[in-house]
């Protein structure tokens, strides 16, 4: 004898409304103001500042004199979760070029602290442009890859096609006419509407 069961399945859904919480802002190094930091930190006497017998104490002294100079002449963002999220790497990404992308960027914070050191700038020269053969050459061979398997599938060529063309939709910073950069959005919003409101008649 067979017994027939009905199964019953109930569907829940749920909507979670939470606030938008911003993550901790990071400093933007490359468009930071280090002759100012330098003559901060040259200002500073260090005798006085640091003569505690308390190696701890003197290193927080240190530090929080180095951290008030970069809140200063550091411009700093942050990043929402979900920017954070949607940020993904190239698909020809690997970890030569992830390698030499970390290197670049210390070698480029080092150039900033030392601008005459021609040791420094070479080394930093020599990196961009490896750095650049090899996403170069990654990319051609991820493309190659591509094509190569889009023979038996098409739509892989025209799905890597579509990702290319994806362009940025948020503006995350701008340099208003003093040469400052700003970050914060609602100064974003109030200077492209003084552009873009530039020239027009005046309503009466």
């Amino acid at each position: 004898m067979l017994h027939f069961l009905s199964f019953h399945i109930l569907h829940l859904t749920f909507r979670l409304n939470c606030p938008f919480i911003p993550t901790d802002s990071k400093p933007c190094w490359k468009n930071g103001n280090y002759e100012q930091l330098s003559s901060l930190l040259k200002s500073i006497n260090w005798k006085s500042s640091i003569n505690n017998p308390v190696i701890d104490v003197n290193y927080e002294a240190l530090l929080s004199a180095y951290n008030s100079g970069v809140s200063k002449f550091v411009p700093s963002y942050s990043n929402s979760p979900v920017s954070i999220a949607n940020k993904q790497s190239p698909k020809w990404f690997n970890k030569t070029l992830k390698k030499l992308t970390h290197l670049k960027y210390k070698l480029f914070i080092c150039t900033r602290i030392h601008p005459v050191n021609s040791d420094i700038n070479d080394q930093y020269r020599t990196v961009c442009l490896q750095l650049k053969k090899s996403l170069r050459q990654a990319r051609l061979k991820y493309e190659l890859n591509i094509i190569s398997l889009s023979k038996h599938n098409p739509k892989l060529i025209y799905s890597y096609v579509k990702s290319q063309r994806k362009l940025p939709s948020q503006i995350r910073s701008l340099i208003d006419p003093q040469g400052n950069t700003i970050t914060d959005m609602p100064k974003i919003v109030n200077m492209l509407n003084d552009h873009l409101a530039f020239g027009k008649p005046k309503p009466r």
